[in-house]
């Protein structure tokens, strides 16, 4: 009863693990079609969309989930493996055993016979009446002349007791052949069916079992790490789509304010060569036309590329392309930022999805070396193993002692030469170990330039807001008095012109400026590791 309550627990685990995973289920019943959405949204509330839609994330969940799979199916070695068999065989014939014709030689032989002593005892024996027939002639010719009825009455003799002696005797046996013919034995029936029970349980094995449990586990800690990864990549392009979003949003205004006022100066040029200006010609106005007309196909190329960046903020967000999706903010400001470089570096060293899978995997290959090592250990399991067959015949083979019986045993292995397949086995093993610690010094140095770079493009992006501010400044004053002296007939159309380019090229850079700050900033986050706050 204790060995049937022990194979049902481990049927019950084994289900648990296969079905009772929540997180598998749920990502096996997600719908994957995008949804539709529309409406204005922050980052923050495009990023959780993100998280939420993106195509990327099931996929690394799934890697997660298969980790998971992987470290319960190590976990399996630790329980006795149990195996039941069903049988049902028939036969084309019977099973027998032809035993051939044989002959035997018996040789010359004496049989000697001791002398024996037999007692017999004493007794009384009765004899019942009865009559004897003496036939005609029996005494002579003819008498008696007929036969002669002689009735016998009843009589009891008396026997003695006394010992009766045989003496001792020889019998001479002559040599002889016996031949036995051939016979042919039926051991079983046509027909045989039943069921088989095996039970192995691995009792030890040189900490195997333990070493690939670890490396299942370092498994899910990896896939985690690359999900974590994942979700770092899709923050950032989320990001980097939302502010691009807004940059061409402010680059369309800019180019429509632009382009509203070269449409006034291209007025007041007209008004001025035709009111008989000595500064402005014909001339001025139709090279200023073509500017002007230059600035409304840069314009609409501006609002083409408004719409491609909200297209690929929709795609990032893992959203239908039928969505519409306008961000919430109207500029992109300089973000003021106080970054130590030694923190920095530290914090990747600690959070990064790849320094720690790195990490992980060293872990790992310390367990397969511990792996490889058990290989030169005994192992010792528990052997059970029981069957139930039926036969028709029940003798022979067919015994019940054969179709009927269990077995239980301790069984052990130990590899004595193998040519020296698993002291390379091992070797590889440590290799390996020492190939990943190489891996991760290099990328020590990698992380530490990366963050180096992104704090020194952050540390000049600081001075050039400072210039930026200052040359936005001048310029707008410069356009302001170009403008003013122009209206004054002091000044050529050509002037004007280029002090608003001048004025819409500054601010322009201005905002692109913005972007690549936020846009660097994202990314320091994700090589630091910076996970979303939930």
């Amino acid at each position: 009863m204790h060995s049937s309550l022990r194979i049902w627990f481990c049927f019950y685990l084994a289900m648990s693990a296969l079905y009772g995973d929540e997180e598998l289920t749920r990502l096996l019943r997600e719908d994957g079609r995008a949804p539709v959405m529309e409406g204005s949204f922050s980052l923050a509330q495009c990023i959780e969309t993100a998280l939420a839609h993106n195509q990327q994330r099931p996929a690394s969940r799934f890697s997660v989930a298969i980790a998971k799979a992987q470290h319960r199916q190590a976990l399996s070695a630790y329980w006795p493996q149990v195996n039941l068999r069903g049988l049902a065989d028939l036969r084309g014939d019977e099973p027998n055993f032809i035993y051939p014709e044989s002959t035997f030689t018996l040789p010359d032989m004496a049989l000697g016979l001791p002398e024996m002593s037999i007692p017999f005892p004493g007794g009384t024996i009765q004899t019942p009446a009865s009559s004897l027939t003496i036939p005609s002639g029996a005494f002579g010719p003819n008498f008696p002349p007929a036969d002669l009825q002689v009735p016998v009455p009843p009589q009891s003799v008396n026997i003695p007791g006394q010992l009766i002696t045989i003496p001792s005797q020889q019998f001479a046996v002559p040599g002889q052949e016996l031949t036995v013919p051939e016979q042919e034995i039926q051991l079983a029936d046509r027909f045989t069916y039943g069921a088989l029970l095996e039970v192995q349980w691995l009792l030890y094995d040189g900490g195997m079992r333990e070493a690939m449990r670890a490396q299942a586990k370092q498994g899910i800690a990896a896939a985690r790490q690359d999900a974590r990864r994942t979700d770092h990549e899709i923050i950032y392009e989320v990001t980097r789509m939302y502010n691009g979003t807004v940059l061409a949003s402010q680059l369309l205004s800019l180019g429509e304010e632009t382009l509203e006022r070269m449409r006034i100066t291209l007025t007041l040029t007209e008004q001025l060569y035709k009111g008989g200006s000595m500064q402005v010609k014909k001339t001025d106005y139709l090279r200023n036309k073509v500017v002007v007309d230059s600035i409304r196909m840069l314009v609409e190329r501006l609002r083409k590329n408004k719409e491609l960046a909200a297209s690929a903020l929709v795609h990032s967000m893992g959203l239908s392309w039928q969505s519409s999706v306008t961000p919430t903010k109207k500029a992109l400001n300089y973000q003021a930022h106080d970054i130590d470089l030694a923190t920095a570096i530290g914090e990747a060293l600690q959070s990064n999805p790849q320094w720690n899978k790195v990490q992980i995997g060293i872990q790992a290959a310390d367990a397969k070396i511990r792996e490889e090592r058990s290989a030169h250990l005994p192992r010792v399991a528990f052997l059970g193993s029981a069957h139930y067959l039926e036969n028709g015949l029940n003798t022979g083979a067919a015994s019940k002692s054969n179709l009927q019986n269990w077995s239980v045993g301790i069984g052990m292995e130990l590899p004595l030469f193998t040519g020296f397949r698993h002291r390379e086995k091992l070797k590889e093993a440590k290799a390996h170990a020492g190939q990943i610690r190489a891996q991760r010094e290099l990328l020590r140095h990698g992380l530490a330039m990366k963050i180096k770079s992104h704090y020194l493009n952050l540390k000049q992006m600081e001075q050039q807001e400072a210039i930026s501010v200052e040359a936005v400044q001048t310029a707008t004053e410069n356009r302001d008095l170009v403008e003013r002296a122009y209206r004054n007939d002091l000044i050529e159309a050509r002037d004007v012109f280029e002090s608003q380019m001048m004025e819409a090229m500054v601010k322009a850079r201005r905002h692109k400026l913005h972007f690549d700050q936020l846009t660097t900033i994202a990314d320091l986050n994700r090589d630091i590791g910076k996970d979303p706050v939930k």
